[in-house]
């Protein structure tokens, strides 16, 4: 399983992946993956938002752990409650108050507003202009905006390892 063998050991972190995952409880990286102790060196955050400190933790594993790590993911999930509370302060901006009434909640909506409106103008342009009038509209958005989410974090992160001038390292 990972765990040092004698008492006392210090074991060394020797993490294959970076995963940058939501916070939600239902979402349980290592049982996913199939991994257990020592495999992943885990960043969680809600809506798996790329914020300072997640980023902080990020550019901590990359350059500590570099001689194990092969590889960067960054975990969306459906159902995100940030994503969605994303999506109804863009849908209805006068609940914005409502919908992100403390600071720091604000700044992961906020943060989610990039996927949030690439989201809206792709199914308006697919689907046309009136989409935003069908029933399943809302869901439709929280879903394509959690998806989006996860790849403009992944787009920044991959920019982040070629800065950080990482050979090989894997960003999906």
């Amino acid at each position: 399983m990972g765990l040092p063998v004698l008492p006392r050991v210090v074991l060394t972190q020797s993490p294959f992946a970076v995963v940058v995952s939501c916070a939600d409880a239902r979402v349980n990286v290592e049982r996913l993956f199939g991994q257990s102790f020592n495999s992943m060196f885990i960043v969680r955050i809600a809506g798996n938002v790329l914020g300072t400190e997640c980023l902080g933790s990020v550019d901590y594993a990359l350059k500590h752990l570099a001689e194990s790590l092969k590889l960067v993911v960054v975990l969306g999930h459906s159902q995100c409650g940030v994503v969605t509370a994303a999506v109804d302060s863009y849908l209805t901006p006068h609940d914005f108050g409502e919908i992100a009434f403390t600071h720091p909640l604000r700044s992961l909506v906020d943060r989610m507003q990039i996927a949030v409106r690439i989201s809206a103008t792709t199914l308006q342009s697919q689907f046309g202009n009136d989409v935003s009038e069908h029933p399943n509209y809302r869901a439709a958005d929280v879903e394509a905006s959690g998806f989006m989410n996860a790849a403009v974090t992944s787009f920044d992160l991959a920019r982040e390892v070629e800065n950080l001038h990482i050979a090989g390292m894997k960003v999906v």
